[in-house]
Order: structure tokens, then C-alpha cells, then sequence
């Protein structure tokens, strides 16, 4: 069906514009699971840091942790409208504060395990 547009080159519709949806459509539903277990990991390991933030928040890093851990929350907010997660500034959004978010989690677990 051809659609007549002033904005044909600018419309959106390869994609279910949310990250769910689109991560589901694409890798299934085991592919998705092994997503949101990744991601539980990682934000069980951020709960862990947040309850004992009077230990950690003399690092610096403690700022970047913090800054990634909202970031992250609003992006994986499931009701809102997205776009792709693999190829646009959205998902490299996401996938930037993530490693950032996960690098300082690690960071932050090394330097004090070993006081």
C-alpha cells in the first residue's frame, strides 16, 4: 500500500518502538529471558551497593554508579515508547550506561573486598 507523505523519509515503523517488544520479536522468548536475568544480576549487584552506600560513597566512582543506576532504571521502564535497542543513539544510550553502571559495580566490589 503506498502511503502518500510530506514525511515519508522520516517515519518510524520497522520496529514495535519498545525495547520488550522489539527485544522479543527479535531474539524469542529465551533470548529475552537470558536479557532480564543479566540484567536482575546486575541490578541485584547495584541493590547490594545501595544499601551499603555509607561504605562506598567516599569513591568518586560511587557518582558514576549512581548516575547509570537511574539512567538504567528509566530506560528499561517498559511503558514508554523506544526505539531499536541494537542500532540507534537510544540503545547506545543504554548499552553505554550499562557497562558503566556494571564496570563500576565491579570496580566498587574489588576495591572493597579487599579491606
Amino acid at each position: 500500500q503506498n502511503i502518500e507523505s510530506l514525511r515519508k523519509r522520516l517515519r518510524c515503523s520497522t520496529h514495535p518502538h519498545n525495547m520488550h517488544l522489539e527485544l522479543l520479536s527479535e531474539i524469542g522468548i529465551i533470548g529475552y529471558f537470558i536479557f532480564l536475568l543479566v540484567l536482575i544480576l546486575v541490578l541485584y549487584e547495584a541493590t547490594k551497593i545501595i544499601i551499603n552506600r555509607k561504605k562506598y560513597s567516599k569513591e568518586l566512582i560511587f557518582a558514576f554508579f549512581a548516575a547509570s543506576l537511574i539512567l538504567t532504571l528509566t530506560i528499561i521502564f517498559p511503558f514508554k515508547s523506544t526505539g531499536r535497542l541494537s542500532s540507534t543513539f537510544f540503545g547506545s544510550l543504554f548499552w553505554i550506561n550499562f557497562s558503566i553502571l556494571n564496570s563500576s559495580i565491579y570496580y566498587l566490589k574489588k576495591r572493597y573486598l579487599k579491606d
